[in-house]
């Protein structure tokens, strides 16, 4: 809902102070939000600079593919260095770990439309951890320069150690909410799936133990 993709049931989506009656994925971007979903949303049969011009229209006229492979290129150096992606790519060329590091930086591109908010929906999914650990200190420095990012993620170890502040739902409820540092893994554990569920984890960890 917040991506506008899906219009809410009920209440109001208020963005920078401001109640929105039409809101949309359009809208959204208008406003500075973007969102990176863990089902890839590239156009195969294109190259990286033409899936680039997708989310910016003011990427138009004569030399429109040259500024958008400049764009997505200078994106990609700062968030992955050393990468050996082309923003002449066909990416349906690609391997899923490179698509979804061109999804990525192409969400953290800016022309027109200003950007304070980025949503990642498992963006490590199909990472390696070099390549995880570099999105992952470029969202730090993101956020560090005033920007907002929601990172979804069920690795545990990626939450504790980069968020500021952790929401865990369950069955499309919010459980529990609070800021990072009040959370070890046993109580996100344990918000996430239940006294129950936090037991059956206990015993598994300790039937895998060697016999003394």
């Amino acid at each position: 809902m917040v991506a506008g993709t899906l219009v809410p049931d009920s209440g109001q989506i208020g963005v920078h102070g401001d109640i929105e009656d039409n809101y949309s994925v359009s809208r959204a971007q208008q406003l500075g939000i973007r969102c990176v979903f863990q089902e890839l949303s590239l156009c195969p049969n294109l190259s990286v600079a033409e899936n680039t011009r997708i989310n910016h229209a003011s990427l138009r006229g004569f030399g429109w593919r040259r500024k958008a492979a400049e764009l997505i290129a200078a994106k990609l150096d700062e968030i992955f260095p050393g990468h050996s992606i082309s923003a002449s790519d066909i990416v349906g060329d690609l391997s899923i770990g490179r698509r979804q590091m061109v999804e990525v930086a192409r969400a953290f591109t800016v022309t027109q439309d200003r950007l304070d908010l980025v949503i990642l929906d498992e963006p490590t999914s199909s990472l390696d951890a070099h390549t995880a650990g570099q999105l992952l200190a470029f969202v730090r420095r993101f956020v560090a320069g005033g920007k907002s990012c929601i990172l979804i993620s069920h690795v545990l170890g990626e939450v504790l150690r980069n968020a500021d502040r952790i929401v865990v739902m369950r069955d499309g409820k919010v459980v529990v909410a609070d800021a990072a540092d009040a959370f070890d893994r046993d109580r996100l554990v344990t918000a996430m799936g239940g006294a129950e569920a936090r037991q059956k984890i206990a015993a598994e960890i300790a039937a895998a133990k060697p016999a003394a």
